[in-house]
């Protein structure tokens, strides 16, 4: 109390009389931030919480261990020390998964004696105006352990038809009647115990019924008994001044006196006390409990209780040792061990007991009627002789009730208790109780879960592009029983499913809108004993409606932007498509291709015969004049342009021979001609015809008659072939360089007449029209020769100059 006084006192001279200690307002100074900044100025004050600061009790590495500690309480999602030590104790917070919290910002701090009142208030001044320098100031100072120097709780467990846990962690079975020594600490501290008989019937089984415990340091001599009311099934608490707490409250504020600290256990623990001595112990507490019917007692401390003595004190080299140092195997038989329990009966020294039998009535000898009960061990392998007081068609349910669910064995404290009483309910109540301290053994020997350095620590995902993303988390975690284990993932997207440790993702439009702490998933993994192990993983996502839209700008990058990939499709991710007809007008209303994504038009192309006008967002198709360009047709004369396509016409004098050809008109077969001079014939030509004159008939023009030629040398030549030799030699003027065979004399002479004529036509240089017509008129003769035989027959010969 001095020590807290001392505190109060550097406190008060720190922040000078702006602050009533115990009730801290912001008001009365300003703001909480001006409280904050106030403290972290205050040097006296904090060498004083750096200095006793190691004073406190560490906090626990894993939530699941700070619940069992009796010296904290619990407040949200952090423990509290009851008691202060040197006018400091601790806070410890966790995280969600039960890992300590152990800093800034959401971590523990130590609290001073005298301002634990205000200490949230110069918390939240620090920490909750987004102020990091403050208030990793305020943690830097005040920081809660680190759990390095926490050490686990060893406890011993004395329970039921009782089975006896030494702090050795060694166990035996005793069915004594009467008062013991339990445990004792030489001049410090003692618990005697009390045992009754479990059934009036019965001298075989018995339980505890009371406890008594002394503290021998302080000046005056204090003791708390803690009574089991059989009748009401209810635990009463007792001082040396009479009832404290008949019945158990659960729930703070703790009974205080002077020599010790008293909580009622609350839900879901079992009815009962926490018995906290105030002695030089290492932190020994006692859990007084009521459950099934039976009164327990459980001792912890944090490290090895030595040179305790009693029924539940220190084995030593594999040996209990009585008071005059006799030694019993701690594998001794049932009977040997019954002789050394009975050595630390009160009967063997009355004026020991520290029992207030006011508090029940009778008196030392009434608690203290030895009985010897029957040992039956030996008896586990035969249940017919077990049983033999029992109802033996019984025997069958009674193995049943004591099997054990982990290896299907029948339980020897269960069986023995069946076999003492012939009741099945108290056997059953035995065997819970053997299951849950077996429970309890591995939770306590168990280690957290692990996920192991396979498991990813980010992932991209494509919407669209990867459907899905499976890890069997199994395979990334190390437990020692897999099977037990379960996982988490936070947060808990619709689109995930975790089936039998296998996490699968369908990965859809869930993260386009949500805000993804820090772009993380937490997967967390829990074992049958609740204890946890938590894994991020960052996500880079894209949710581009087409994976092929997304664009992430670099590896840092967490979410992906999308390029849209047209002008009709739009939003944050792509993903809102525009009608595009609603925004173009077609040149017809049923040629717009609503589903069109394209950056042109949406129209449908003009039909052939059309070209396309798109003046702002309207189509056009206009006619395309096809005979403008000789490319864009195929008549070989004319071409007349219709709408939307175009159709050939031919020149006088020709028809149309399919779609695009011309065919000369032979007017001359055809009679559609007029040559009405004399001695004048019809001749054909391209597109048209002539006039020309009967065989030996000829013109000067197309507009002369015909006059009858007068040829006498050639005239007297025709006939013979000497004749026709002679006219060659008359013509060698212009030889023939390729002689030409000719079938009849006729033909030859008519081919001699040509190059005559030929020549008359050179030498007066006449036209070349009226040259035509004269070879026309002199091959013109009976038979009417086609005009390409002709030309065919004039270009078979050519001449030299």
């Amino acid at each position: 109390m001095a020590k807290a006084l001392g505190l109060l006192l550097i406190f008060l001279c720190g922040l000078t009389d702006l602050i009533t200690v115990k009730n801290v307002k912001a008001e009365n100074i300003g703001t909480t931030t001006y409280i904050c900044e106030k403290i972290l100025q205050d040097k006296n004050l904090i060498s004083l919480i750096t200095t006793q600061k190691a004073a406190v009790n560490p906090c626990a590495c894993a939530e699941y261990d700070m619940q069992r500690d009796a010296m904290f309480e619990k407040l949200g999602h952090c423990y509290e020390e009851w008691l202060y030590s040197d006018g400091v104790k601790q806070r410890c917070c966790y995280s969600m998964t039960g890992k300590l919290l152990p800093g800034y910002s959401d971590g523990g701090f130590v609290i001073l004696d005298g301002i634990e009142h205000s200490i949230n208030a110069i918390h939240d001044g620090c920490c909750n105006n987004n102020n990091q320098t403050l208030c990793k100031t305020f943690y830097n100072i005040t920081q809660s352990d680190t759990c390095k120097l926490y050490q686990d709780q060893l406890s011993a467990y004395s329970w039921g038809d009782p089975v006896i846990e030494t702090v050795s962690n060694t166990s035996y079975s005793f069915n004594g009647h009467g008062e013991y020594v339990f445990l004792k600490s030489n001049k410090t501290f003692e618990i005697q115990a009390r045992t009754d008989y479990l059934t009036p019937t019965s001298n075989d089984s018995t339980l505890f019924t009371a406890f008594v415990f002394t503290n021998y340091e302080q000046s005056q001599v204090e003791s708390i008994h803690v009574i089991f009311n059989r009748t009401t099934m209810n635990l009463n608490l007792y001082d040396n001044n009479g009832s404290i707490a008949p019945i158990c409250k659960p729930g703070p504020p703790p009974i205080m006196t002077k020599a010790f600290l008293v909580l009622c256990l609350k839900p879901p623990s079992s009815l009962g006390f926490l018995i906290i001595p105030k002695v030089r112990l290492a932190n020994v507490n006692a859990f007084i409990t009521l459950d099934n019917g039976f009164m327990n007692i459980k001792i912890t401390s944090t490290q090895k209780l030595a040179n305790m003595t009693g029924l539940a004190g220190n084995v030593h080299g594999g040996f209990y040792v009585v008071p005059n140092d006799t030694k019993y195997s701690v594998n001794s038989s049932e009977s040997l061990m019954f002789e050394y329990g009975e050595t630390w009966s009160l009967r063997n020294n009355p004026t020991s007991s520290n029992f207030w039998y006011n508090l029940t009535g009778g008196d030392f000898s009434f608690y203290n009627t030895k009985s010897t009960p029957r040992f039956l061990e030996n008896l586990l392998d035969n249940s017919y002789e077990l049983f033999k007081y029992c109802n033996k068609s019984m025997i069958l349910a009674f193995e049943n009730t004591c099997r054990n669910s982990w290896d299907n064995q029948t339980n020897k404290e269960c069986m023995l208790t069946i076999a003492r009483t012939c009741n099945t309910t108290i056997g059953k109540a035995i065997q819970e109780q053997v299951e849950r301290q077996r429970y309890e053994l591995q939770k306590k020997s168990n280690k957290q879960p692990t996920f192991m350095a396979s498991m990813p620590n980010e992932t991209t995902l494509i919407y669209k592009g990867n459907s899905s993303w499976t890890q069997n988390l199994l395979d990334h975690v190390q437990d020692e029983n897999k099977a037990g284990l379960r996982f988490e993932v936070k947060p808990n997207i619709t689109e995930m499913e975790i089936v039998g440790g296998v996490f699968n993702w369908t990965v859809g439009t869930a993260l386009r809108y949500m805000n993804l702490s820090d772009n993380l998933i937490l997967f967390i993994v829990y074992d049958q004993f609740n204890m946890s192990e938590s894994h991020s993983v960052r996500i880079r996502y894209c949710g581009c409606e087409d994976p092929r839209e997304c664009e992430f700008q670099n590896e840092d990058d967490d979410n992906a932007e999308c390029k849209c990939p047209n002008r009709f499709v739009e939003g944050l991710f792509c993903d809102k498509k525009i009608d595009p007809c609603s925004k173009y007008v077609c040149y017809k209303n049923d040629t717009c291709n609503k589903t069109y994504s394209g950056d042109g038009s949406p129209c449908a192309v003009c039909p052939p015969g059309f070209y396309e006008e798109i003046i702002d967002t309207r189509q056009d198709c206009v006619d395309l004049n096809e005979c403008n360009d000789i490319r864009t047709h195929n008549c070989a004369q004319q071409c007349i342009n219709d709408q939307g396509s175009y159709h050939c016409a031919c020149n006088h004098g020709y028809q149309l021979k399919g779609n695009f050809t011309c065919s000369d008109v032979d007017e001359c077969v055809l009679g559609n001609y007029s040559c009405p001079n004399p001695y004048e014939e019809c001749v054909n030509l391209p597109g048209t015809y002539t006039c020309g004159c009967e065989s030996g008939y000829s013109k000067f023009n197309t507009t002369s008659f015909c006059v009858k030629l007068v040829a006498p040398a050639v005239g007297s030549l025709v006939g013979s072939v000497q004749s026709t030799e002679q006219f060659s030699e008359c013509y060698n003027k212009r030889p023939v360089k390729k002689q030409k065979k000719f079938s009849t004399k006729s033909e030859e002479l008519q081919y001699w007449q040509i190059q005559y004529f030929k020549g008359e036509v050179e030498k007066q240089e006449r036209e070349k029209q009226l040259f035509d017509i004269k070879i026309r008129m002199v091959l013109a003769d009976e038979k009417r020769r086609d005009q390409k035989v002709v030309d065919d027959f004039i270009n078979g010969a050519y001449f030299e100059d």
